[in-house]
């Protein structure tokens, strides 16, 4: 029954992880007729550079959401995982956001190498707050294993993003920022259908136990996270300094096309959280529940001590 059940929610979760994906692939071919190799790779740089801020701007919250919502074991332990991580998580993409934008001519030096391209990296914020902002409805819905309403919160994103970028980047000529405009666009339709989704309980604030729980598990994984990001994606910054920019938007281009074989493990990963958190709570006693991160990003693992298991989050 476990199985089935497993297998029927994986593939529900990759209609939706299908959409984000496809739609990405889809846009490939416009991308390269209408940015020059060196705007091509500009962009790769901007996708990578919102992976590390990221890892940073959300404090770890939608994995601590998720971790700690299917934990809890009353109704008001779960409503209080969920406010507190959506009031910590606005405390820490405000406050990323408010010195980013403050130092955003020396990021774009850092990120771009150069300012030739102005506002990029205030976009490149912008789409960080964004997705940080939809990564929590994603997270609880994940958690919650509406798998059905998950799948359905990725689809306003993929019609309206890709919309916005078609009119940005063709009609308007727009670049590279047509396209971090559009997706910013894409993904604050997705925020705002989400938290509408999950209002009564990302309501944000404050519970003083559930912070410490949520801070104690998130905050271990910001250097985890731009560890894993420097693992996957730091190449982009070393080819910018020491490659043309035709061989690595080439690169740039085969990287993108080759993310769709993550598809599937993506979508089992999702679909296992909530059904080996129920199997582990109905199995074991309540007690000695410590998580100790392993593996960042979406192979990320938890060890739970005594006894000990293996959770995907």
């Amino acid at each position: 029954m476990q199985t089935r059940k497993l297998l029927s929610q994986t593939a529900i979760y990759m209609v939706g992880l299908g959409l984000s994906r496809g739609m990405g692939l889809l846009l490939v071919p416009l991308y390269t007729r209408q940015l020059t190799e060196a705007g091509f790779f500009t962009w790769d740089i901007c996708t990578t550079s919102v992976l590390f801020a990221l890892a940073v701007a959300e404090l770890g919250m939608s994995s601590a959401l998720a971790r700690f919502y299917v934990h809890a074991d009353t109704d008001d332990e779960r409503r209080a995982v969920a406010q507190t991580s959506a009031a910590l998580a606005l405390i820490s993409v405000a406050a990323f956001t408010v010195v980013a934008l403050a130092f955003q001519d020396r990021l774009a030096v850092l990120v771009l190498g150069n300012l030739d391209q102005p506002g990029l990296a205030a976009l490149i914020t912008l789409t960080v707050a964004l997705t940080a902002a939809g990564n929590l409805p994603l997270a609880l819905l994940r958690a919650q294993e509406r798998a059905v309403a998950f799948a359905t919160l990725c689809f306003p994103r993929e019609v309206v993003g890709p919309a916005c970028i078609i009119v940005l980047v063709v009609k308007l000529d727009y670049g590279v920022r047509g396209i971090l405009i559009g997706d910013a666009i894409g993904l604050g339709v997705q925020a705002v259908f989400g938290l509408a989704m999950c209002r009564s309980q990302l309501l944000p604030a404050l519970h003083k136990r559930a912070a410490r729980m949520l801070l104690a598990f998130g905050i271990p994984l910001i250097p985890i996270g731009i560890a894993n990001t420097i693992v996957i994606a730091s190449d982009r910054y070393f080819l910018r300094e020491f490659v043309d920019p035709t061989e690595a938007a080439t690169f740039s281009l085969g990287f993108k096309i080759a993310t769709i074989v993550s598809l599937v493990t993506m979508a089992l990963q999702t679909a296992s959280l909530g059904l080996i958190a129920s199997w582990w709570l109905a199995r074991t006693a309540p007690g000695g529940r410590k998580a100790i991160t392993l593996i960042p990003g979406n192979t990320r693992l938890t060890l739970i001590r005594a006894p000990y298991m293996l959770v995907g989050i």
